[in-house]
């Protein structure tokens, strides 16, 4: 699998569309200085996830704290209960 793209609406089914499965996979910066997720199927034939400049800050500090702090992940109290 590559990834999933999950849509939830309160009292509703969650929309759910995967992408990348049976394709090579490439993460990279893009122009912009932002993280790009790149699914490769073909040469002709590709999908990218590109996150804007605040949600790859997000990204990096997050994989920056899980990895210096002790080298272990640490729980994340945001709110979001999940």
């Amino acid at each position: 699998m590559g990834a999933q793209i999950i849509k939830r609406k309160a009292g509703k089914m969650p929309e759910i569309t995967t992408v990348g499965e049976g394709g090579s996979h490439q993460i990279s910066y893009n122009s912009d200085g932002h993280i790009v997720i790149r699914y490769i199927y073909s040469q002709n034939d590709d999908t990218l996830i590109a996150l804007d400049g605040f949600t790859s800050g997000l990204l990096k500090r997050f994989i920056h704290e899980s990895l210096t702090y002790n080298n272990r992940p640490q729980r994340v109290d945001n709110g979001i209960p999940f």
